[in-house]
């Protein structure tokens, strides 16, 4: 598709989400918000202060690249948790180290750690956490059993393998909701994986943000006892 500034801005990333971290980079970072999703690219750039021809030079660049989706081959593809141990576990913060990572290395692997279960996923829009999707229907029936074949918002605490071997502790649920990207994992959505955050940043979005900080440091701590 050819992006113009009257393109809406839900098409495009239901199109070609890989333009995603293009929007974030301007700082729209609820790009599952339903206000967000209904302006066009000239709109967005408006209230953001940007420059709409830049951005669209951006998008059509992105869009035309031939990575139309980010499980091709042109993006490292989620790791195996072959070998991985606590020791290994990084508690490291969203903001400051670990939202880089993901932008770079959008294919992960999530690993229960208390199961032993693990599921890939595509990391697509990087605001105050990492939405995220099942990578295939398989993917969707492992982190479904590890959650007992209960849906529910109730965060649980995980290790994310990144390509290049780091492994991070984070906390995640596995209700889906609005946006999807991916349409063939069994998935009608997308999930949160939420990573450490300072207090301040924790207290700044709100009461989810803190149970999944609490869910995080009660999982770090059951990974220090695993290293030991």
């Amino acid at each position: 598709m050819t992006i113009t500034k009257d393109t809406i801005l839900g098409d495009i990333l239901d199109a070609a989400p890989e333009t995603a971290p293009l929007f974030i980079e301007i700082g729209m970072h609820c790009l599952g918000c339903p206000s967000a999703r209904s302006e066009t690219v000239e709109q967005a750039c408006y209230v953001h202060g940007q420059d709409v021809d830049a951005l669209l030079a951006k998008l059509n660049a992105a869009n035309t690249s031939g990575t139309t989706d980010n499980t091709t081959n042109t993006t490292p593809a989620a790791p195996s948790v072959y070998g991985i141990n606590a020791s290994q576990v990084r508690y490291a913060n969203w903001y400051t180290e670990i939202k880089a990572k993901a932008r770079k290395y959008p294919n992960a692997t999530v690993y229960d750690f208390t199961t032993g279960i693990s599921w890939q996923v595509n990391m697509f829009s990087l605001g105050a956490h990492a939405d995220s999707e099942p990578l295939t229907a398989t993917d969707t029936a492992n982190m479904n059993r590890a959650f007992g074949g209960k849906t529910t918002w109730t965060p649980k605490a995980v290790w994310v393998v990144f390509s290049d071997g780091s492994v991070y502790m984070a906390s995640t649920h596995n209700v889906p909701h609005s946006p999807q990207h991916i349409r063939d994992n069994d998935f009608d959505g997308h999930l949160c994986i939420h990573f450490p955050r300072t207090q301040a940043q924790v207290e700044k979005i709100g009461p989810y943000a803190t149970s999944h900080q609490k869910a995080i440091d009660l999982g770090w701590a059951a990974t220090l006892r695993r290293a030991q």
